[in-house]
Formats: structure tokens, C-alpha cells, sequence
């Protein structure tokens, strides 16, 4: 017998973020294409906080827009 988490080790679980604040969620990034207030994880935080710094240029997106994005692009 094998439990579910040995199967499943693999598979990369992925923070999205969200609307509101939770537990893991803590940290504000601001969409730059809506500019609407988004909350993450700390490493997703980190990530894009080190790449703001690095050249000034804020390139989170939300999901939203990511998916209104992806539409476009294959329209």
C-alpha cells in the first residue's frame, strides 16, 4: 500500500495569489496591467520584489489579466 502524497510527490504545488489576505498569502504585489492589490506567498513576494529592484519595473501580473492576456494573444 502506497498513501497519496508518494504519487502525488512529484507535482509542484503552486501558491496562487488571491484577493484577500490568509495564512500563507501575507504580502501585497500590485497587478501592472490593472494595478489591483494582490496578496502572495513570501518566494513569489521575494521573486518579483528582487526583479522590481533590479531594473524598476514591476512585471507581476494577476491571473486575471494573465488569462484576459492569453485570450488575446490567440484570438
Amino acid at each position: 500500500m502506497r498513501v497519496r502524497s508518494e504519487f502525488d510527490g512529484d507535482r509542484i504545488e503552486r501558491n496562487l495569489p488571491t484577493d484577500i489576505e490568509n495564512d500563507i498569502n501575507r504580502f501585497e504585489l500590485d497587478c501592472s496591467m490593472c494595478g489591483r492589490m494582490q496578496f502572495v506567498d513570501q518566494s513569489t513576494f521575494d521573486t518579483y520584489r528582487r526583479a522590481i529592484e533590479e531594473d524598476l519595473d514591476n512585471r507581476f501580473v494577476c491571473l486575471d489579466c494573465e488569462s484576459e492576456f492569453d485570450e488575446l494573444a490567440f484570438a
